[in-house]
C-alpha cells in the first residue's frame, strides 16, 4: 500500500512533466505582429491657412508629432489598422480623423488632413444692477448656448473665450431679477474676434410677460404703415388680402405660443402639460402671449382696429384678449391696457364697421404725438388644460373703422390717378425708415432651403435680417398679387389677358417714406421678363402736405445680356423697358434707373413704385426687383 507521501509526490511530478511538455509545444494562438507604416497630412484652419506647431497624436500606439510652418506633418511606426488621429492646439477647437487599414497604401497613409476651427474669439461684458444705479452685479449665471455656464464675480465681469466664430445666444440669470437673453452673430467677430457686450442691464422690471424696457426696445420692430395683414388664404377682396406673401408676420415680433396659420397671425394660451404649463396661474393683468411692436400715433391713426377669428373657442367659452401699451418717456413706464379685456368666440372673422360683429377697436388718443409700444395678446383665464387661440388677419391704425374687407379709410391723395387708394392720413402718418438706406430685392433664404410645413412663413421672417425690400416697404396689390421668392428678385407685375391698359391706374405698387439728407439720389435695379413687350412703371414722390410729381430718372441703363434691352419714356409719367439679364449672381445686367431727390433735401418723402398694363398683349408684365435705396 502506497502512503500519502508518495502519492502526492507522484502527482508533483506529474505536474511537473506536463508543465515542460506543453512549454515545448509551439504557441499556435499567438497573433502575429501588425505591420507598421507612415500617416502624414496637412493641418489648416477654418479660413483656409496652415497651422504650424498642432501637436498630432495617435493615442492607443503613444505616437505623436508636431505640424511645421506649413502645418504638415509625419509619423513613422503606425500599425496598419484602425486609428483615431487628433489635433490640438490653444487657440483652435480640437479635431479629429479617423483612418482603417484601408487608409495606407504601400504602407502610407497620405493627406490624413485636418481643418480647424479658430476657437480665439470671446464674448465679454459686465453686468450691472438697474435697481442700484447700474452698480456692477455679482451672482449672475451665463449660459451660453445652453451649455457652458460661469457666475459673475464682485465686478460684474464675464468672458466666454477660445470660442470658434459662430452664432450665440447668451442667458443671464439671477433671483429677483428678470432673465435677459442677448444674442451675438457669427459677423459680429471681426478684427481681433472679440464681441465686447458691454454693461448688460439686470433687474429691470418686466412691463411685458418676460420682457423689460430695455428689452422691448431692443426687440420691437417698427409698424411703419396704417395696415397690415395677415394669413395665407384668399379671402372676398383678393389681392388686396395677398395670399403670397404674410406682410403681418414679416414684421411681428413676439413672445410666448404664436403660430403662423394660414387665417393669420395666431397668438395662442400655452398648454403643454409636459412644460408644466397646467401648472400656470390664471391671469388677467399679463399677457399669456403677444406680438408687440413699436408705433408712432397722431391724429391720423389714433384709433388700432383688429379683424380677428377664433379656434378652439365659442360664445360660452372664449378667447379673452386684449392690446398694453407703454409711453416709454413716461416717468415711470409701464405698460396700460386699452379699455377692457375682450372677448371673443367665433370661427368667423369680425366684418369690419358693420353693426353686426364689427372689428374690435382700441382708442389710442391719449398717445397722439407719441411714439409707443403696443403689444395685443391672449390671457389665461384657468388654470390646468386651457387652450385657446387668437388669429389676426389685420391690423389697421386710422381715425375711423375700414369696410369690411376694404381699403384705409380717409381722403384720397389728389394727382396720383385713379384708384391708388392712397389717403392723406396714410402720407401724414407713415413713419420714415431712418436706419436703413438700401433695401435687398432677392430673399437669401427661399421656401425650399426650409424644412417643414412653416417653411413659407419662416422665408419670411428672414427678410428682416437682410433688410429685405418686401419687409420695410408697403405692399399695395390693387389687381395683382406678387411673386416673393423668384431667385432674380422680389417681383411685382400685372394681370394678363383682357386687362384694361391704362397709364393712370395701377396694377401694383410698393411705397416708402425715405428722409432724403446726405444720400439724395433714389435708385432701383430691375429686371423684366419678355423679350416683346416692354413692363411700364412709375415712380412717385408724394411730400408731406400731399404733393405728387412723377419722377424722370436722371441716369437710365440696361444690361447688355439682350439685344432687345431697352428703356425710355411711355408719356403721363412712365417708363417703359425691357431687360431680360441678371440674377443673384450677375447684378451688373439688371436695368438701373437714378433719381435725383435733391429738390426734397431735409424732407421725409414717399416713394411709390408701380407697375402698370401698358399694353395688352395677352400676358402678365413683370418687375423683379433686385434692390432699390437711396445714395
Amino acid at each position: 500500500m502506497k502512503t500519502l507521501k508518495t502519492i502526492g509526490a507522484l502527482a508533483l511530478a506529474a505536474i511537473l512533466t506536463g508543465m515542460a511538455f506543453t512549454s515545448c509545444k509551439k504557441d499556435d494562438n499567438k497573433e502575429p505582429e501588425l505591420e507598421t507604416g507612415t500617416v502624414s497630412g496637412i493641418v489648416k484652419s477654418d479660413v483656409g491657412s496652415p497651422i504650424a506647431d498642432v501637436t498630432v497624436e495617435i493615442a492607443d500606439i503613444k505616437k505623436t508629432a508636431t505640424t511645421d510652418a506649413f502645418g504638415s506633418y509625419k509619423i513613422d511606426g503606425v500599425t496598419i489598422t484602425k486609428h483615431s488621429v487628433t489635433f490640438k492646439k490653444d487657440g483652435f477647437a480640437d479635431a479629429a480623423v479617423s483612418i482603417t487599414e484601408k487608409s495606407f497604401v504601400d504602407k502610407v497613409a497620405k493627406n490624413v488632413d485636418a481643418i480647424m476651427a479658430v476657437a480665439c474669439a470671446s464674448i465679454k461684458g459686465t453686468t450691472v444692477d438697474a435697481k442700484n444705479g447700474n452698480a456692477p452685479l455679482a451672482g449672475v449665471s451665463i449660459s451660453l448656448n445652453g451649455a457652458k455656464n460661469i457666475e459673475t464675480g464682485a465686478d460684474g465681469t464675464f468672458n466666454f473665450d477660445n470660442l470658434t466664430i459662430d452664432d450665440y445666444t447668451l442667458t443671464f440669470t439671477k433671483a429677483g431679477c428678470v432673465t435677459v437673453e442677448k444674442k451675438v452673430e457669427k459677423a459680429s467677430f471681426t478684427g481681433d474676434f472679440v464681441v465686447d457686450l458691454g454693461e448688460v442691464l439686470m433687474g429691470s422690471k418686466e412691463l411685458l410677460r418676460g420682457l423689460t424696457l430695455e428689452q422691448i426696445a431692443a426687440t420691437a420692430n417698427t409698424f411703419y404703415y396704417n395696415e397690415y395683414r395677415g394669413g395665407k388664404n384668399g379671402s372676398p377682396d383678393y389681392p388686396h388680402f395677398d395670399w403670397s406673401t404674410d406682410f403681418l408676420y414679416t414684421i411681428t415680433s413676439h413672445q410666448g405660443w404664436i403660430q403662423e396659420q394660414n387665417e393669420g397671425t395666431t397668438i395662442q394660451v400655452r398648454n403643454r402639460e409636459e412644460d408644466g404649463d397646467w401648472n400656470n396661474p390664471a391671469d388677467l393683468d399679463v399677457f399669456d402671449s403677444y406680438i408687440y411692436g413699436k408705433k408712432a400715433i397722431s391724429a391720423d391713426n389714433c384709433r388700432m382696429y383688429l379683424k380677428v377669428r377664433t379656434h378652439d373657442a365659442d360664445e360660452a367659452n372664449p378667447t379673452n384678449f386684449g392690446v398694453m401699451v407703454i409711453d416709454p418717456n413716461a416717468a415711470d413706464p409701464e405698460a396700460v391696457r386699452i379699455g377692457d379685456i375682450r372677448k371673443y368666440g367665433n370661427g368667423e372673422y369680425t366684418k369690419g364697421n358693420s353693426s353686426d360683429n364689427p372689428d374690435f377697436e382700441f382708442d389710442l388718443t391719449p398717445y397722439i404725438g407719441k411714439e409707443i409700444y403696443f403689444a395685443i395678446g391672449t390671457y389665461r383665464v384657468q388654470t390646468g388644460d386651457y387652450y385657446k387661440q387668437l388669429v389676426i388677419r389685420r391690423i389697421v391704425f386710422a381715425k375711423e373703422c375700414p369696410s369690411d374687407w376694404g381699403w384705409c379709410p380717409g381722403e384720397e391723395v389728389q394727382g396720383l390717378g385713379t384708384n391708388w387708394k392712397m389717403t392723406k392720413e396714410m402720407v401724414r402718418s407713415t413713419m420714415p425708415i431712418t436706419e436703413i438706406d438700401t433695401f435687398d430685392g432677392i430673399s437669401n433664404v427661399g421656401p425650399q432651403d426650409i424644412d417643414g410645413p412653416e417653411k413659407y412663413r419662416d422665408a419670411y421672417q428672414t427678410w428682416r435680417e437682410q433688410n429685405h425690400f418686401a419687409a420695410y416697404w408697403a405692399c399695395m396689390p390693387i389687381h395683382k398679387d406678387s411673386e416673393p421668392f423668384a431667385g432674380e428678385g422680389f417681383v411685382i407685375k400685372t394681370n394678363g389677358g383682357g386687362t384694361p391698359v391704362t397709364l393712370d391706374e395701377p396694377q401694383s405698387y410698393f411705397y416708402a417714406k425715405l428722409p432724403v439728407n446726405a444720400k439724395k439720389t433714389l435708385f432701383i435695379k430691375a429686371r423684366n421678363f419678355n423679350t416683346e413687350h416692354p413692363t411700364y412703371f412709375k415712380v412717385a414722390a408724394i411730400t408731406e402736405d400731399c404733393t405728387v410729381s412723377f419722377l424722370e430718372p436722371k441716369v437710365h441703363t440696361v444690361g447688355n445680356g439682350h439685344e432687345a434691352n431697352f428703356a425710355e419714356s411711355a408719356g403721363n409719367g412712365a417708363w417703359k423697358f425691357i431687360n431680360e439679364g441678371g440674377g443673384k449672381d450677375e447684378p451688373e445686367l439688371y436695368a438701373n434707373f437714378e433719381y435725383d431727390l435733391s429738390a426734397y433735401s431735409g424732407k421725409n418723402v414717399i416713394i411709390a413704385l408701380a407697375v402698370f398694363k401698358g399694353d395688352d398683349n395677352g400676358d402678365e408684365n413683370k418687375m423683379a426687383i433686385h434692390s432699390i435705396g437711396l445714395k
